[in-house]
Formats: structure tokens, sequence, C-alpha cells
């Protein structure tokens, strides 16, 4: 435990979930032109980070000294829009979302921010704090510390003591809280700017997304100088799922595995071409829909774009994607094999009475199989048989997808089996990526039924 950096403070916290968080309370003014003179009311007002309809910075402001009934609704709507807090003098521009003129009974302006607020110089910053929302109630790991050395960078993460209480209700009800606290600083000491660090954590978001199982937002950046001092603050609305109980290939009882897979991730995250990435992308927006369909379809966009990426051009889906999970030693033969090294210690970590899902898939795959054998009295028998010797995972998964998206009843009651084959390629997805970093410990196992909290078991690929 002395090796463990010291806890760290939060800036902002939600107590209970969908709690909004006051950052602004005070003098307002807001700015237009009208036929090209200049308008400025001033008032009263606040901004807030709120949750729904998404995250994000609203603004309410409150007048009742000065008329605004010749500025129109329409202009609010046509024209550009800035919002000055005049106690510290930053302007901002923003969108009108509610506008009333009530006469007496003063006036009533609220809309969102269009652009960050930045308050103070972000040029020199010893560390920045961040805040996270909706990660994982760590088990037995309070304190996660990552390191990442080729880029000089130092993260700590810290959950929070409302954490725990948060998850629960976050559980039962979904929504929003913020449930870590990060540190951001240079491993040499060395200052560092605003746009270093927004960078840097925008990856880092996406890498915690990854782990999540769905989007993630980092939000409220405070930077300090090296005596300690607050002398930046960066607020903006953000991109984030709602909570929701998913799968993910993330063991919550061993947080030290971020570290292991972050270096990787940061590697691949800087090599890889924007459309390559967007296989993260579609990963996140898969695991976090509720239509086995939707999942199917997106995660084969998702190992299609990774598949062309690494070099698997044939003609057919389902050989790029057996070329792509052979590449990675990743199993493509139903029923699944467990890894190879069965006497390592991480093969202590399977559990004698979890068997690897796939009674549907393999009932499916005779489905299959019957099918092809059937269609050998008309067609190729040739080809037809080679097809058959084919009819693994793989094959499973694209033809499936296949009769989803082009509508051909190729095997009947094809609804029966759609949410194995989600997971299946969720699966693959999750696997493929892991490879692809360079991991070689243990994860959690969306295809293992009446997988026990916290149990994992060593990749495919381990120690081959």
């Amino acid at each position: 435990m002395n090796n463990l950096p010291s806890a760290l403070r939060p800036v902002y916290t939600t107590d209970n979930p969908n709690q909004t968080i006051l950052l602004y309370d005070g003098l307002l003014e807001i700015s237009s032109h009208i036929n090209q003179h200049p308008v400025q009311i001033k008032g009263n007002g606040k901004l807030e980070y709120i949750w729904f309809p998404n995250p994000c910075i609203k603004f309410e402001f409150f007048n009742q000294d000065q008329d605004i009934d010749d500025i129109s609704y329409a202009h609010f709507h046509n024209h550009p829009i800035s919002l000055t807090l005049l106690d510290t003098g930053i302007s901002i521009d923003v969108s009108i979302a509610r506008y009333s003129s009530a006469g007496n009974d003063g006036n009533f302006v609220s809309g969102k921010i269009k652009k960050p607020v930045v308050q103070g110089k972000g040029q020199d910053l010893a560390y920045v704090l961040f805040h996270v929302v909706n990660f994982y109630d760590f088990i037995e790991k309070p304190i996660s510390l990552l390191e990442q050395d080729s880029s000089q960078w130092k993260l700590t993460l810290d959950q929070l003591d409302t954490a725990a209480n948060n998850v629960k209700s976050l559980n039962s009800q979904g929504g929003f809280a913020i449930t870590h606290v990060g540190k951001l600083e240079k491993l040499d000491g060395q200052t560092f700017s605003e746009e270093e660090a927004t960078e840097f954590l925008k990856k880092f978001a996406d890498f915690l997304s990854f782990a999540r199982g769905f989007r993630v937002p980092l939000i409220l950046l405070v930077g300090y100088d090296a005596e300690d001092n607050e002398i930046w603050q960066h607020w903006d609305s953000s991109v984030g799922h709602s909570w929701k109980s998913v799968d993910s290939w993330f063991p919550t009882n061993n947080a030290k595995v971020l570290a292991d897979v972050f270096t990787n991730f940061l590697d691949w995250w800087n090599s890889w071409d924007e459309s390559a990435k967007l296989s993260l992308y579609w990963y996140l927006e898969a695991n976090n829909s509720s239509l086995s369909e939707q999942q199917i379809i997106l995660a084969q966009v998702a190992l299609e774009s990774i598949a062309y990426k690494e070099g698997q051009t044939q003609r057919y889906a389902s050989e790029k994607l057996r070329g792509l999970l052979e590449k990675y030693n990743i199993p493509v033969n139903i029923p699944f094999n467990r890894p190879s090294n069965q006497t390592s210690t991480f093969a202590n970590a399977f559990s004698p009475k979890s068997s690897i899902f796939g009674e549907k898939l393999i009932e499916l795959k005779e489905k299959f199989a019957e099918k092809l054998e059937e269609e050998t009295k008309t067609k190729n028998i040739q080809n037809l048989r080679k097809e058959i010797k084919q009819v693994d995972a793989p094959y499973l998964f694209t033809q499936i997808r296949n009769d989803i998206i082009h509508s051909k009843e190729k095997i009947k009651k094809l609804e029966d089996y759609l949410f194995e084959a989600s997971d299946l390629g969720l699966w693959y997805l999750e696997l493929v990526l892991l490879a692809i970093f360079g991991y070689q410990g243990c994860y959690c196992n969306r295809l293992l039924r009446y997988r026990q909290n916290g149990e994992t078991e060593p990749v495919p690929w381990y120690n081959i």
C-alpha cells in the first residue's frame, strides 16, 4: 500500500446519479446584433452540467430590468449569440433553446454552450485533474496507477468514495454519475499545455470506453501549476452513454490490467488511420445496443474494417474474418477449444462449473450443414461440399448477418440464434482488438455461461 499514490480529491462530485453540477452562478450578459447594431442584455443566471437528454452544459438567464421584446425568438435562432460570464470576463458562443419575455414578470432565456468554456491560461500546467463518468466499481483496487513511458505521461485513476453507492443506483435506474477522478502529469515533472492535455485525455476516454463497453466521458478538467494553484479550467459538453449493464472484456477485480493494455492501445491509436479506428466506435455502439440484429451488423462492419487493415482481402466476408482470427490464434471451430496452455497458472482461472457457451451455435452449425447437403442435389456438388467443411463460427456469423441484411430465409427460425450470434461477434471483436494491443493476460469471456462476478480466463493466444 505504501507504493500507491495518495488519494485524489475531486473538484466536482455527484452524490447521487443524474445530479446537476453547478459551474457558475452570477452576472451574465447576452450579446448579439440587430440590423448591424450591437445589443447587450444583462441579468443573473447560472451554468450547469446536466445529463439529459444528453450530457452538456446548460445556461439559464433571468432579467427583470430590461425588456427584450425587441429581440425575436427567430433572431435568437438565426444569429450568433454570445454569453459573457461577467464575474470572470469569459465569453462563449451559445445556442438558444427557450426564450420568454413576460413584461413585469421578467425575462427568461436558456440554452446550451456551443464551444468549451476555458478559464485561465493553460500553457504551464504541472498537472490536470479530470472527472470520469460511469466507469466500473473496482474490486479490491481503489487506486490504479498508469504510466506511459514512451510519451512521458503519468496517469493516476482513483475511485471516489461515492462510486459504490452510485453504481448500485445506476444499475437500477440508469443515467450518469461521476465515479472516478484522474490526474494527468508528466513523468519528468515538466509542464505542458492545455492542447497536449485535452488531446491525450481524448485518447484515454476512448480507452476507458473500450474497457467499459460503452462511451465513458471525461469531464470538467482543472489545471494546476507546480505550487498547486488552480490556473485553468476547461468545461465542455461531452458524448457519453447512459449507464447500462453490458458485458465487456475488462476484469473489474484486477484494475492493473488497464496499465497492461493502455500502452499498446496508444501505439495502435497513433499508427492507425481514422477509418480503421472507427472499429472502436462500432464496437461501442454495438455493445450498447439492445437489438441483436444491430449488434451483429455493427460488429461485422468493425471486424471487416480491421481485417482489411490487417491485409485480409479475400473475396468473401467469412474468409476475411477467418483469416483475421487465425492470424491471432483466436478459435474458429465450433465447439470452441480453450487455450492450449492448460498447465499455466492462468489456466487455473477456469471454473470447472463454467462451460463455453455454444449449444445454440452447435445446433445452428448442424442446420447450415443440413441445408447445404440438401442443396447438393441441385447445385455444384464439389463447391457445396467444400462450403460444408467451412461451416465454422466465421461462416455462421457472416451468414446470419447476410440473412438479416438481404432478408433471405436460409435457416428457419433464425431469430432463435440472434442473441448467440451477436455475442459471438462482440466476443470476436474484443479479442481481435486485445490481440492487436498485444495483451497477454486474463479477460472476462462473455461466452461463458453462468460466469461468476470477476471470473476470468487467459486470452486464447496466451503464451503462444
